[in-house]
């Protein structure tokens, strides 16, 4: 629904004769119109579906206009008159509905306030006029199919662009729109499958690696073995050498020992100072005889 407020000095509301005019700074735009003349009218025609009147009770400055009401009446489109009267108080009373009509068709509508009483007055400060967001469309004015060209006027009632009314209590264009983009967000699923395969691809990495690693290992470690055994074939092959060659050349010849050797003879041990020239026949596992 659009409203639509209009100001007491608004050119379309038409007064007979019998009023003034009057306002202060609590009152719309600081204006009203006002009238104590019994039977002074005002006319209002509008495009709409409801209609409000607006005004300013004034203090009961004296104790004879306590029972003084302002007393008026209203009617839309020579309807029911509805009428209107309320107590004036010590004080100034602003913006006070008047009169109010709703549930009019969408269209021109005209409203009549009637004064009804003297010695009291009656200030009128503004209208309020609702209609609807979408208005009615004229099929009248729409143009006709016709086999010929089309005339100039048809032609542009077809090219105008429609006149759009928004309203203050709609949700305007921009809500709809960062919905409809907040709807139409992309998927996040390949983006996380891009971090799952990432992580995966690190897992394979780190596996070749270390596989890598414990072969290396597994390889040192059987060269080492053949080292071993390959200086234990050749100590093997050299004492084999020794043997056989000194059981060629033990019969005849002498061993010579160092001093420090412990040499044991007939149950008695003494320590030789000098070298003694003994015969390999003589030697006998550890020990010389």
């Amino acid at each position: 629904m659009i409203q639509t407020k209009l100001d007491d000095r608004d050119d379309r509301i038409q007064y007979s004769d019998g009023w003034g005019v009057a306002g202060s700074e609590h009152e719309y735009k600081g204006t009203t119109t006002s009238t104590a003349t019994k039977g002074a009218k005002f006319t209002f025609e509008f495009n709409g579906t409801s209609v409000s009147v607006f005004g300013t009770l004034p203090e009961a400055t004296r104790p004879s206009l306590v029972s003084v009401h302002p007393h008026t009446s209203y009617t839309v489109d020579g309807g029911d008159p509805v009428f209107f009267s309320k107590k004036l108080a010590d004080s100034i009373q602003y913006r006070i509905p008047f009169f109010v009509k709703g549930n009019l068709t969408n269209g021109t509508h005209t409203l009549v306030g009637t004064c009804v009483n003297d010695g009291s007055q009656v200030y009128i400060d503004y209208l309020i006029v609702g209609a609807p967001d979408n208005p009615p469309i004229d099929v009248s004015d729409s143009p006709q199919p016709n086999t010929g060209p089309p005339s100039s006027e048809s032609s542009e009632s077809v090219s105008s662009p429609p006149v759009s009314i928004t309203s203050p209590y709609s949700q305007p264009p921009a809500a709809s729109s960062a919905a409809s983009s907040s709807i139409s967000s992309p998927n996040l699923t390949p983006h996380i499958a891009t971090i799952i395969g990432g992580i995966a691809g690190g897992f394979i990495l780190v596996f070749i690696v270390l596989a890598l690693f414990l072969w290396y290992c597994r390889w040192k470690r059987i060269e080492y073995m053949m080292s071993i055994r390959r200086s234990f074939s050749l100590s093997s092959r050299d004492s084999q050498t020794s043997s056989e060659s000194l059981s060629k050349s033990d019969r005849n010849s002498l061993v010579s020992l160092p001093s420090d050797i412990i040499i044991y003879r007939e149950g008695r041990r003494s320590l030789q100072s000098q070298p003694v020239s003994l015969s390999a026949s003589s030697w006998n596992g550890n020990k010389i005889y």
